[in-house]
């Protein structure tokens, strides 16, 4: 079995230009980053893989918890992305600061497993694998 995705994007100028992403549920300007000679307008491709890591990232995790039964009082995630330019601009590290509050704090050692299964399992982390390093950080909080 497989699925297929489909996003559709327009664009209009050079490198300074802008452009349009259009996929299920999601409608987004994009162009290249001030900083790297574009006009800055909406997100920026390199943002975008980032949100897609991060968005896979934490729905795995959100899953992995599900399959194993281990309720949560709050789940998020920061990532930071860094792109090289030396060598051909590129996208080598992808970091994802992870907050989990446990609803039972004897459930650490299974939500550290857990997140350890998603590190594996995530869709976006093992198309990248080999290409971007992925680290994950992980904040178990009390409240």
């Amino acid at each position: 079995m497989s699925h297929t995705f489909k996003v559709k994007a327009k664009w209009v100028g050079g490198l300074d230009g802008h452009g349009s992403l259009q996929a299920k549920g999601i409608e987004t300007p994009f162009s290249a980053p001030e900083d790297l000679k574009g006009s800055g307008v909406g997100a920026n491709p390199e943002e975008l893989l980032l949100s897609a890591a991060s968005g896979g990232f934490i729905l795995t995790v959100g899953a992995a918890l599900g399959f194993q039964k281990i309720p949560v009082n709050e789940l998020s995630i920061e990532s930071e992305g860094e792109l090289v330019v030396e060598g051909g601009m590129r996208v080598t590290k992808i970091h994802h600061s992870l907050v989990v509050v446990p609803a039972r704090s004897e459930d650490s050692e299974k939500i550290a497993a857990a997140i350890s299964r998603a590190k594996e399992m995530c869709i976006i982390s093992k198309a990248l694998k080999g290409n971007v390093t992925i680290t994950v950080g992980l904040s178990q909080e009390k409240r």
